[in-house]
């Protein structure tokens, strides 16, 4: 998609340099081109499926690092410090804006200069909406993590196994991309579609139980043992706001923001709220210990990285593809669990997370 006009192209920051003010975009943007030339579009065009493999290390690395902050009980509070990250780097990005235009401009901020707003001053309605409507699924979507992860502890299924149905985001994906922006979709699709469904019936059909020592300590037995399939419909929810979140990122293609300020003020709601909540646990409920912080920390600060790689590989890269690679997360994550815990899956688990892999690299395959 091309923009119809020179204002447009005036007005596009399309991630050449995410901190520069209109006036130095404007100087970069005189010369005729669409919004996919910049140097860092490119890069996310050309290297999308290195960066999905990235977010896949990233987020993997996260749940592994999140199921050892817990020591295998997962408490609410614990989800609080995930944005503590994103809380800062909101504050500190638009900082840095702010001086850059001080020291250009002679003021901190001016509605001229925002991203929200066009040349004539109005608000930019649809971006508005979507950074709202995004935060508020990365809201729901954390708390839906808290109760997978939950869920799987209670059940006796390893949360890598849940996370493999992730996988069928990228099916999701590729059929709302190809609906809505006309990616291609084929044979190998809908293969990739029924490999995710008998990955859904061979991990749901699993026998599984919770660790002896967990068992012990929340005093789990028969009678009170949850069915797999929580965690199972609860994963399948986070897909839902993870399709929803990639539609909405190739949406901000045609506005004036860059990547970079779309993930952070996405995030802003989210983090805000975490965040005091963290501090009011901190400081009026129970104290952080200093290990549970700093894991949590690094977790805060991998979900970051992910999410800014993962806005850019999917706003100028294939959708359906990135959600396929990125899949690469839960046998990482069950690789970190079997080599550092010795934790093993059962059969019929495992043998559904390597179903669902396949059926999300087979879309790999689809592309050309």
């Amino acid at each position: 998609m091309t923009l119809n006009s020179t204002q447009d192209l005036t007005y596009q920051n399309d991630l050449s340099e995410p901190l520069l003010v209109k006036d130095q975009l404007n100087e970069i943007s005189q010369k005729p081109r669409t919004y996919e030339t910049s140097r860092v579009a490119q890069l996310f065009k050309k290297y999308y499926l290195y960066a999905a493999i990235f977010i896949g290390l990233c987020y993997g690395l996260f749940n592994y690092v999140i199921f050892i902050a817990v020591n295998g009980v997962m408490e609410l509070r614990t989800i609080y410090l995930i944005t503590v990250i994103n809380f800062m780097f909101f504050i500190i990005y638009h900082l840095i804006c702010a001086i850059q235009l001080k020291i250009q401009k002679g003021s901190f901020w001016k509605l001229e200069d925002s991203a929200y707003y066009d040349q004539k001053g109005r608000f930019d309605l649809k971006l508005g909406s979507i950074v709202i409507i995004r935060s508020c699924f990365q809201l729901l979507s954390q708390f839906i993590l808290y109760y997978i992860l939950q869920t799987s502890i209670m059940s006796g299924i390893n949360a890598s196994i849940v996370f493999s149905i992730y996988a069928a985001t990228s099916v999701m994906v590729a059929i709302a991309f190809y609906l809505l922006f006309k990616e291609s979709l084929g044979l190998k699709h809908i293969i990739g579609i029924v490999l995710v469904m008998v990955s859904v019936i061979l991990i749901a059909n699993g026998k599984y139980a919770p660790a002896e020592d967990v068992a012990v300590r929340l005093g789990i037995n028969e009678e009170n043992r949850i069915s797999v399939f929580i965690p199972i419909a609860l994963a399948l929810a986070n897909c839902c706001i993870f399709v929803m979140s990639s539609v909405m990122a190739r949406l901000i293609r045609t506005t004036k923001i860059s990547t970079l300020q779309y993930t952070t003020d996405s995030q802003a709601l989210v983090s805000t709220v975490l965040t005091s909540m963290a501090i009011y646990e901190h400081f009026y409920v129970k104290p952080y210990a200093f290990y549970e912080f700093s894991l949590v920390s690094i977790c805060s600060l991998l979900y970051l990285m992910g999410a800014v790689v993962f806005t850019g590989a999917v706003t100028y890269g294939k959708g359906g593809t990135t959600q396929a690679i990125m899949q690469i997360q839960a046998p990482f994550q069950l690789a970190l669990e079997i080599i550092f815990l010795s934790i093993y899956p059962q059969f019929l688990g495992f043998l559904g997370m390597v179903v669902c892999i396949v059926g999300a690299l087979i879309i790999i395959l689809g592309k050309h």
